[in-house]
């Protein structure tokens, strides 16, 4: 992403209080309409390797993944990620999982200190599915259709990595919302 369109991104939040470039479907997405999430190489909290693809983190599992690139985005994914877990605890099969973008080439150098600081920064219950993606991110932003990398994007994502649902946006979700996407999930993956 070019500087500028950096700059108008950051703007984009600072001016408005919400905005929603994606709001959440009122369905799964279709096969037609699905897409794939990409292969993405992480570090857990723990300084481990992962990674997030069909034989990686998503083997065998419903996912559950926020992904925030800023402290701008924290509270909506959280509010989407405790909602619908919440709600769906009856769902063994669904994991939670959360993926923080961590770009520039600076901080690539900085890995290790991050990883500690952020582990810190994130409830023990937490740092088990805690993952961190360092360098560029542009590529990944692009084919999960983030526009904008200061907001949240909450996703479902299946056991062939294949986005199913997704969000993007500033705005906490309503409990209708979540109350929606809980059911969709309990109906097409619960008790079978």
């Amino acid at each position: 992403m070019a500087r500028q369109e950096k700059l108008d991104a950051w703007r984009d939040i600072i001016r408005d209080e919400v905005k929603t470039l994606h709001p959440p479907p009122a369905r799964l997405y279709s096969a037609k309409r699905a897409f794939s999430f990409p292969s993405v190489e992480a570090v857990g909290l723990d300084g481990q390797p992962a990674r997030l693809a069909a034989d990686g983190l998503f083997a065998s599992r419903l996912t559950l993944l926020g992904v925030s690139g800023s402290r701008f985005s924290e509270a909506m994914v959280e509010s989407w990620l405790g909602g619908v877990e919440s709600a769906t605890r009856e769902l063994p099969t669904m994991q939670t999982l959360r993926l923080s973008l961590v770009e520039g080439a600076a901080l690539g150098w900085l890995q290790r200190p991050l990883l500690w600081s952020m582990r810190a920064g994130v409830p023990a219950e937490r740092r088990g599915s805690f993952y961190c993606h360092f360098g560029d991110a542009d590529p990944v932003r692009q084919q999960l259709r983030m526009e904008n990398r200061f907001l949240g994007y909450v996703c479902v994502v299946d056991s062939a990595a294949t986005v199913r649902w997704h969000v993007h946006s500033s705005e906490e979700p309503a409990d209708k919302d979540v109350s929606r996407l809980a059911s969709l999930l309990l109906a097409e993956h619960g008790a079978r």
